[in-house]
């Protein structure tokens, strides 16, 4: 299997997108979180495995690594009363320019 094709038995992570782009697991880390300082050509690297592997970041994990958890809960009676949906899509947009 090539570097560029994923396993679909496996999760891709911050090491196959390294291995792939040749970049050290931190400046992927960085280079997907758009924080440090990252030269372009190694940046484009980085980003071009990505969307050759199809990677896409887990937010919980990465919550879970920050020790910040961007997540809210909200328990609602029912889906079929038509208020309570209107009332999610409030909140998401709400919560979407936070």
């Amino acid at each position: 299997m090539s570097k560029t094709t994923p396993d679909p038995r496996h999760t891709l992570t911050l090491r196959d997108v390294s291995e792939a782009s040749g970049a050290s697991e931190m400046t992927v880390s960085r280079v997907l979180r758009n924080r440090g300082d990252v030269s372009a050509p190694t940046r484009e690297k980085v980003l071009e495995a990505a969307r050759a592997l199809g990677y896409v970041p887990n937010k919980i994990a990465g919550a879970l690594a920050s020790q910040r958890v961007n997540l809210v809960g909200v328990v609602i009676p029912s889906l079929s009363n038509m208020v309570f949906p209107e009332v999610m899509t409030g909140i998401s947009a709400v919560l979407d320019g936070t």
